[in-house]
């Protein structure tokens, strides 16, 4: 299997597969398939992918939170607070999830300046959104002084064993092997500390990748099932895929893993593998037709999610479009699955 996932990646095929969802079921059949809601895009540039329903969360962006010493905030109670995505979904955005959906909060660092801040928001994840089950800790853009993703993860982890947030609600953490140590420590530390769930960045440097994921296994942090239900002493991996349209697409992305001090350097590089993948994209958009461009750049984007959901060591995939168009392209990916299950 690992041969094959490695395959796809270096060797992808001359055309598109089809049903990769369906195919995949047949080993995954619990596989957690993600869609991201973007801050960035009108709801009508995304709304049609998560309308398809082949999607079993959805992971909603932090939003800004009052600071409890700032004039915004003086006068208010509680409730005043903005609270997070996912209490306030609109009725449309509702609809076009579906019922079946699970949530996914994401709660970032970079939004709070205090502990008491994060706690409060934290609580109304837990127990003020519908079909919750995960809070997603991040540590965000800026760098604060009190809080990251792991203080905020251990924090959490207390007040779960206090009775504050209820038994059900699972915590999940981000990871970047490209950049990451390799030995996979730091995910182990928060495994320890109490992630059940870890999502990572798109994989880019697969072969750094690939053995990110074979410390972790060693260390025996990654759950073994397929099921999206880790132990007490492990978490479920979901690896992450991304649908570049362009060069310009493939950079934003160099920044968005490497930082922007690194990325320029990195795509500067003759073997480093996002700067080959931004030469190749340039190629094949000034090489191909448009409507052969399209196709290309569709297929991109089902191969890596074919890579992620095919990982021996994967629970399932998370989808991050980004753009307009990538979110038009994980749309196709999962209305062709369901063209392939209604003619079954």
């Amino acid at each position: 299997r690992k041969t094959l996932t490695y395959f796809c990646h270096i060797m992808p095929p001359s055309f598109p597969t089809t049903g990769t969802f369906k195919l995949l079921s047949f080993n995954k059949p619990n596989a957690f398939i993600s869609l991201e809601r973007s801050p960035f895009l009108k709801w009508s540039a995304q709304s049609k992918a998560f309308e398809t329903g082949k999607f079993s969360h959805v992971v909603h962006p932090n939003l800004p939170v009052f600071d409890d010493d700032s004039d915004d905030i003086k006068g208010k109670s509680d409730r005043d607070i903005i609270p997070p995505r996912c209490v306030n979904i609109a009725e449309e955005e509702r609809n076009a999830f579906g019922s079946e959906a699970k949530h996914v909060q994401t709660l970032s660092a970079s939004m709070f300046h205090t502990e008491k801040q994060f706690k409060k928001q934290v609580e109304m994840v837990s127990f003020g959104c519908e079909n919750v089950s995960h809070v997603l800790f991040v540590s965000g853009d800026e760098k604060k002084k009190e809080l990251d993703a792991l203080k905020m993860l251990k924090i959490a982890t207390k007040m779960k064993r206090d009775g504050d947030i209820p038994d059900e609600i699972k915590f999940a953490v981000v990871a970047n092997p490209n950049t990451e140590n390799v030995s996979a420590e730091y995910l182990e530390e928060k495994v320890a500390a109490g992630a059940e769930l870890i999502i990572t960045q798109p994989f880019f440097d697969y072969e750094r990748c690939h053995e990110w994921v074979e410390s972790a296994n060693r260390r025996g942090v990654l759950s073994t099932t397929n099921s999206g239900i880790s132990n007490s002493s492990s978490a479920s991996l979901v690896i992450g895929a991304c649908a570049p349209s362009n060069r310009k697409d493939v950079e934003f992305w160099a920044k968005l893993v490497y930082g922007d001090d690194q990325s320029a350097k990195i795509l500067s590089s003759p073997s480093s593998p996002i700067a080959k993948l931004a030469r190749e994209y340039e190629q094949k958009e000034r090489e191909l037709t448009t409507a052969l461009y399209r196709d290309w750049i569709f297929e991109r984007c089902e191969l890596r999610a074919v890579a992620a959901l095919g990982h021996a060591a994967s629970s399932g995939v998370h989808f991050m479009p980004v753009t307009r168009i990538g979110y038009d392209i994980v749309k196709h990916l999962a209305r062709r699955t369901r063209e392939m299950e209604t003619m079954e």
